[in-house]
């Protein structure tokens, strides 16, 4: 691991607790959606989503980053029970993400 990898993990490892509760919190908005959609909070939903996947892409957390990207596209499809679902698997892997890399 090269010292600008180990600075990214470090990083992360900073930014960790606080990314796990934006994505729990994207998870809870995308719910919500899902029983009732509204334009306002589908925005910010897109708008976190897409927030996200840019952290994540930028601790090397590529697959994450992926994720966010598939939802923010299906977010702006209005296809919020699918939404739902990668919201869920978004959050598993944020929160199994001990380090960047």
């Amino acid at each position: 691991m090269t010292s600008a990898d180990s600075w990214i993990a470090e990083l992360w490892r900073e930014v960790r607790h606080d990314t796990i509760a934006r994505a729990q919190s994207l998870e809870k908005d995308i719910e919500a959606l899902a029983s009732d959609p509204q334009p306002i909070t589908a925005g910010q939903a897109r708008e976190e989503a897409h927030r996200l996947g840019g952290s994540l892409g930028s601790y090397g957390l590529t697959a994450g980053s992926s994720m966010a990207r598939q939802l923010e596209g299906l977010l702006i499809d209005s296809q919020y029970t699918e939404a739902q679902a990668v919201a869920a698997r978004l959050r598993d892997f944020v929160e199994s993400s001990p380090g960047g890399g």
